[in-house]
């Protein structure tokens, strides 16, 4: 059986790229730090407990971690099998796009051009990464109906919006395990569909590779819940 290869087999360096990249990052990074409010940082700085913020910082690098894992097993149910480690050097880079870009969809952007390729199409890499978003916030949906149901019943009077909420959070978590038990038969629907442009069939097509890997699916899930827990 051939060993499955990454999507973009790395270039060699071009060392006037490197140094072009590395000026970026230096402006970029200064741009940050001049924008900062120092006056802020400082005074958050002076009363946090080194050992809570340690906690923090090794918390993020954890998070990002269980993410890159998640979208590696996305990557592989779809064809495409990437090293973890490149991968999380991935997901680090498209957080810093995320968080201090003007788009918050950048990183997500710069992850699906990084795992496309031309055997495997653009389609399978978009998907991985869109439900490696959808299925954590999905988990903080289930958490949250947990989370209001032991409100409802330890409550003696609980709010009147309750209860709508409830129904709402129930509905959201259980209308994706459905679509996935019916994948092949809204696939076929879909098809069916002469309206229905040709680039989302493909897409929805691909939901039905979840169906027929239960184990890697699974795994998927129980790690969304593990990073918000």
């Amino acid at each position: 059986m051939p060993t499955p290869s990454e999507p973009n087999p790395p270039p060699k360096r071009h060392w006037p790229l490197v140094l072009l990249k590395g000026c970026v990052t230096i402006v970029l990074c200064a741009v940050i730090i001049r924008q900062a409010e120092w006056d802020n940082v400082t005074e958050a700085l002076s009363g946090a407990r080194p050992i809570l913020v340690g906690l923090v910082f090794m918390g993020m690098v954890l998070g990002v971690a269980i993410s890159a894992v998640k979208w590696r097993i996305l990557l592989a149910i779809h064809g495409i099998h990437v090293r973890f480690t490149t991968l999380n050097r991935y997901y680090f880079t498209s957080v810093f796009f995320n968080n201090f870009l003007p788009s918050t969809i950048g990183g997500d952007v710069y992850r699906v051009y990084k795992t496309m390729s031309k055997k495997t199409g653009r389609s399978r890499a978009l998907v991985a990464v869109v439900t490696e978003r959808v299925t954590g916030i999905w988990a903080l949906v289930a958490l949250g109906l947990a989370g209001g149901l032991m409100e409802h019943m330890n409550v003696p009077h609980p709010p009147h919006w309750l209860v709508p909420v409830i129904f709402l959070f129930g509905a959201a978590t259980v209308l994706p395990a459905i679509c996935i038990a019916m994948s092949k038969k809204l696939a076929a629907w879909c098809l069916a569909m002469p309206r229905l442009p040709k680039k989302i069939k493909n897409l929805l097509l691909l939901a039905d590779d979840y169906r027929r890997a239960p184990g890697k699916t699974a795994q998927i899930i129980a790690l969304s819940f593990f990073f918000h827990l």
